[in-house]
């Protein structure tokens, strides 16, 4: 039975429908407030089901993080390892004997990788070259080697595979009997005047009477060894060093015969020589026909300018109206003489040019000119350096005729300078060039008037003196 608070209504279409209760204001709103005190059995269900969605969710992230966590872990860890395999590579690329056991055809491989590389860098340096041989010996080699020999054997090889003729490595006690041969005056031989060409040393004039006279040295003959020592290529300077330390006894020297300066040849013979002070002039003059003036230099020594200024003055004196100046078979000597007699004929000009490393220079002379008489002169295929120089000087100046063949054609200047770990280096230093700038070195100097019989060559000059004389 329903209550006095609760009414029942009906719908118009006769269904039963709850009637809205009637119910004091401040009743009401103090129910609603316990109401909302008190959740109702729904809502702890809602919330409960959030709840757990809510750790449900947190723990999946919570084991998303950690799955993300350890694959980047994973790859750190790849990385590493990569990192460490890659920096082991390269130190067992480095460490040749294990690359050696391991590999050999890759150790060989990267051996001509880095070959490539340093060749970068040491192509064009020969020094670097030497240092990097050096520092692979030094560091990895178990053998040793002999600083002085190794330097000798090296420096032999590296000079004789050069262009240059002249270039030699002295050692210490080469170099000491170099300085001593030129700082003497006197020195005994076997009466050969020797001379130097490409690096070999020649007889450019044999003494009439001396032992090597006698025992058939011939001009042009090179010596190839003193007393059994062929190992190494002799220059006049020791040569003649070696004769005097040997005055009033024998040596055995041996000769090659060629036919050129410029050719090798077997045929070799030896002699058995008495060396002895030998005391022959530089400079000789004679009066020829009456009228001509004879002047032969076999080599132009350091008083050369002084006895040709001399035989000047004696030949003009004696009644000399043409000069002849034989140069032939003078095998050169010191080039400010050549200079100063080329001054006592021509007025002015340049001598010759030289030229170095730093350029091209002019020589003049500072000579007085003391003669103006005609003047021939002789030359021949023996006529070498500064007296190439004199013959150059006086046909390209138009001061005199040349009449013979063509002269040696060694007009290259060489210079010798200490090492600081002994010995000393000998090489080309400069070059001769006409006064007009034509090549000496390798070409000559070729006579406007060509006479290859010897025999003639005298006459022909002193005949063209004559015509001259007479004008």
């Amino acid at each position: 039975m329903p209550t006095k608070d609760a009414h029942e209504t009906y719908s118009r279409d006769g269904r039963h429908s709850a009637a809205v209760p009637v119910v004091d204001a401040d009743v009401a709103a103090t129910d609603a407030s316990a109401q909302a005190k008190r959740p109702s059995v729904k809502e702890n269900r809602i919330d409960s089901k959030h709840v757990a969605a809510l750790k449900h969710k947190a723990i999946a992230n919570v084991k998303k993080e950690q799955q993300k966590r350890s694959r980047l872990g994973r790859r750190l860890a790849l990385f590493v390892v990569l990192v460490g395999v890659f920096a082991l590579g390269f130190f067992l690329r480095g460490f040749e004997p294990l690359m050696n056991r391991i590999d050999p055809d890759l150790a060989a491989s990267n051996a001509l990788k880095q070959a490539a590389t340093s060749a970068v860098s040491t192509e064009s340096s020969l020094p670097a070259r030497i240092s990097e041989v050096d520092q692979i010996l030094e560091s990895s080699s178990l053998d040793e080697y002999d600083l002085d020999k190794t330097t000798s054997s090296m420096l032999n090889a590296w000079t004789s595979s050069t262009d240059d003729k002249y270039l030699q490595y002295f050692d210490a006690a080469r170099y000491a009997q170099y300085v001593k041969e030129n700082a003497s005056s006197e020195f005994s031989g076997i009466g050969v005047l020797f001379s130097e060409y490409e690096g070999k040393s020649y007889a450019a004039d044999v003494f009439e009477g001396s032992a090597a006279e006698y025992a058939g040295v011939q001009q042009g003959d090179v010596l190839v060894s003193i007393n059994g020592d062929s190992s190494h290529s002799w220059t006049p300077a020791e040569i003649m060093s070696t004769l005097s330390d040997n005055e009033g006894s024998d040596v055995v020297i041996t000769w090659r015969r060629t036919n050129s300066l410029s050719s090798d040849s077997d045929d070799t013979f030896s002699t058995s020589l008495h060396c002895q002070e030998y005391k022959e002039s530089n400079v000789e003059a004679s009066l020829e026909n009456d009228q001509i003036g004879l002047i032969s230099i076999t080599q132009l020594s350091q008083s050369s300018s002084s006895l040709v200024s001399n035989a000047i003055s004696s030949l003009t004196d004696r009644g000399a109206k043409a000069i002849v100046l034989d140069l032939r078979d003078c095998s050169g000597g010191y080039l400010s003489q050549a200079i100063d007699i080329a001054g006592m004929f021509i007025e002015s000009g340049t001598i010759v040019q030289v030229k170095t490393k730093d350029g091209i220079t002019s020589k003049t002379s500072s000579a007085t000119t003391i003669c103006d008489l005609p003047l021939v002169v002789l030359v021949n295929e023996s006529t070498a350096a500064a007296a190439e120089v004199l013959a150059a000087a006086f046909q390209e100046s138009d001061r005199a005729s040349l009449v013979g063949t063509t002269t040696l054609g060694k007009g290259s200047v060489q210079s010798i300078r200490q090492l600081s770990f002994g010995g000393a280096l000998r090489y080309t230093s400069a070059y001769y060039l006409t006064s007009k700038g034509h090549t000496i070195d390798g070409v000559g100097v070729t006579p406007g008037v060509a006479v290859s019989d010897s025999s003639e060559q005298l006459s022909v000059a002193l005949s063209i003196a004559s015509s001259y004389a007479s004008l």
